[in-house]
């Protein structure tokens, strides 16, 4: 979780590209808008779900070193908060123009 933010800032994500690939590069950018909409989107609802397993984990142990569980589970709620700060900077970019050209294709 706590690399993807780097990735996603980065553009180095895994993409399946087919439909993009055939759009002009103004419809390419407007497809990449929306998408990372509907992802941050998603990482919101995975940092409340995080933060919600990390109440429900909090009084367990861990088996070997007897840690709260709470600690290795926070990777999740810190990982989200870390993608939706990425993605939000990444779609100001998209929608300021910035890194978007013919060359790249608005990757």
């Amino acid at each position: 979780f706590m690399g993807a933010g780097l990735a996603i800032r980065s553009h180095s994500l895994i993409a399946v590209e087919i439909v993009a690939e055939s759009l002009t590069f103004q419809r390419k950018r407007i497809l990449k808008i929306l998408v990372y909409f509907i992802c941050l989107a998603f990482f919101i609802l995975l940092m409340f779900v995080g933060i919600d397993m990390l109440e429900k984990v909090s009084m367990q142990l861990s088996p070997a070193l007897q840690l709260k569980m709470s600690i290795p589970y926070a990777a999740i709620p810190i990982g989200a908060a870390v993608l939706i700060l990425n993605t939000i900077a990444v779609l100001l970019e998209l929608l300021q123009h910035k890194q978007m050209n013919e060359e790249t294709g608005g990757v």
